[in-house]
């Protein structure tokens, strides 16, 4: 795969996120690949169809970061419900209390103003997937 291509899928992916979607690649056995690769990592083939998540997932870890003079805030890896795993930042009021096994909702938008958009993750009412 040349430089260019590779290049696509990255830009494929980033308009995707401008467009509010969270795509991702699924190969014809049905294994997801995030994030887009040219080659499904399961099977090996490089049929992959761009496809979109509902935006549901379950914490797999989680960590609060709390650096000097700022606002802490915590990093998660999430597993999907499409079937990939994905780090993520995890919004709200709460987030410092997640723990493993927590349900989130993600939603693609800037963390601050003006800047470009990213899957964020937020607690779901009654926690616990």
């Amino acid at each position: 795969m040349s430089l260019a291509q590779e290049r696509s899928l990255d830009a494929t992916y980033r308009r995707r996120l401008t467009e509010g979607a969270l795509a991702f690649q699924r190969c014809g056995d049905g294994h997801a690949v995030f994030p887009p690769r040219p080659v499904c990592p399961t099977c090996g083939t490089r049929e992959l169809a761009w496809t979109e998540s509902a935006g549901d997932a379950t914490i797999y870890s989680a960590t609060t970061i709390s650096p000097r003079d700022q606002d802490p805030y915590t990093v998660v890896i999430l597993d999907v419900a499409e079937g990939f795993r994905m780090m993520s930042r995890l919004d709200g009021s709460d987030a410092t209390t997640a723990v493993i096994g927590d349900a989130v909702r993600l939603e693609v938008r800037p963390i601050a103003a003006g800047g470009d958009p990213l899957p964020l993750a937020s607690l779901t009412t009654g926690a616990t997937a």
